[in-house]
């Protein structure tokens, strides 16, 4: 069997490692397996027994649709034989099947039976990296590996859609063997990603964070370590909070990743960092969800108080606004509908994020300079905001 696994060219410093996994899937039964990035006239020009497609927010309809549309005529039967899976095809595959002739592949491919074949537990399976040409497609694998200890998410945040996408609840998967995998693939690396949605909920906590200090990954060892998703706030509260915390400065996290989601979490996000920088980290990436219940206001105090915090406590914190995103839009809102969740007008919304460029690269800690730049308070930076219009 020819089996051609594609990663359509929406913009990503991530492998697609699930196709990865099905392509070690396939090598494993002895079938030919190539991978392409993005549409290549000379893998279309070839005919191929299976053709899988990787997918991952919804709002990159109109590129997954083209690259489906791309490689139809590449296999017998593009509705037997072109398989899309992914967030995407998870969340609208009904939808992306009528649109395009493919086979949508809902969820997780934890059972070979989801793609017609006999066999295992696909998800399972190690990621084989030697099936990309280059790495050079994917910046986070010039210079770390990539890994999960856990799968999933526990919590039911009415703005997230990871339990729709995976709702498998996997509170440890051991990384020796991944770590392995990537070394022999990758060569030595000095950083670590890890691809978790929120291991700082897992009850092996203690266990992972001592798996990653076996393999080199501890404070001191000249090595870094991220967790990509944003930790709870919450979680680092009370005597178990500072527990975690105990457990996660073990590891040499660069930077420490705490989400703020709400304004309403102001008390519990300063815990979260204070615990932090009093265990001796000083960087910082905090996301900030904004146009999902708040205001342009409580943007101008969560901004202002991480300013303060950095003075405060000698740190660098990299604010990261992010605007909701609804999981089964198809494209990117406007900045119309961007204002209208957020209680503001079109020339307000942009101007925001006019602001929000100056004051990223501008000095950590400046407060002087923060009030200069969106005003001296909620009503001096709502009326900044409407200068422009």
């Amino acid at each position: 069997m020819n089996v051609l696994l594609v990663d359509p060219p929406y913009r990503t410093s991530y492998p697609p490692v699930g196709l990865l996994k099905i392509g070690r899937f396939h090598r494993e039964r002895g079938d030919a397996v190539s991978f392409v990035r993005g549409m290549s006239p000379r893998a279309a020009g070839k005919f191929w027994d299976r053709i899988y497609t990787a997918s991952l927010f919804t709002f990159q309809w109109n590129t997954v649709v083209r690259t489906l549309r791309f490689y139809g005529g590449s296999v017998g039967d593009p509705r037997r034989d072109l398989f899309a899976g992914g967030p995407l095809a998870t969340l609208l595959g009904r939808e992306l099947g009528e649109a395009v002739p493919c086979r949508p592949v809902p969820g997780i491919v934890d059972s070979a039976e989801k793609i017609g074949l006999d066999g295992g537990d696909i998800d399972s399976l190690l990621p084989d990296y030697s099936l990309l040409p280059s790495t050079k497609s994917y910046p986070v694998l010039e210079h770390a590996w990539i890994a999960s200890a856990t799968r999933g998410c526990s919590g039911k945040c009415a703005f997230c859609s990871v339990r729709e996408v995976d709702p498998r609840c996997v509170e440890y998967i051991p990384l020796k063997d991944q770590i392995d995998n990537c070394r022999r693939s990758l060569g030595e690396r000095d950083a670590m990603v890890l691809l978790d949605n929120n291991v700082a909920m897992s009850p092996f906590l203690e266990k992972i964070a001592g798996n990653l200090a076996s393999e080199g990954f501890a404070r001191g060892r000249g090595k870094t370590a991220d967790f990509s998703q944003g930790f709870e706030p919450a979680l680092f509260a009370g005597p178990e909070g500072n527990r975690r915390a105990d457990i996660l400065a073990m590891l040499p996290l660069d930077p420490i990743r705490i989400a703020w989601d709400f304004p309403g979490e102001l008390d519990i996000y300063e815990q979260a960092v204070t615990a932090f920088a009093k265990r001796g980290f000083s960087s910082f990436s905090t996301p900030l969800l904004y146009g999902f219940s708040d205001r342009p206001e409580d943007m101008y105090l969560r901004l202002l108080r991480i300013t303060e915090l950095e003075r405060e406590l000698g740190i660098n914190i990299q604010a990261e606004p992010m605007g909701y995103l609804a999981p089964f839009r198809k494209r990117r809102p406007s900045p119309g509908e961007r204002a209208r969740t957020w209680d503001c007008s079109e020339g307000e919304a942009c101007r925001f994020e006019e602001l929000l460029k100056k004051f990223r690269t501008g000095k950590k800690g400046d407060v002087e300079g923060f009030s200069a730049l969106f005003g001296k308070g909620p009503e001096d930076f709502r009326e900044r905001l409407r200068r422009r219009e």
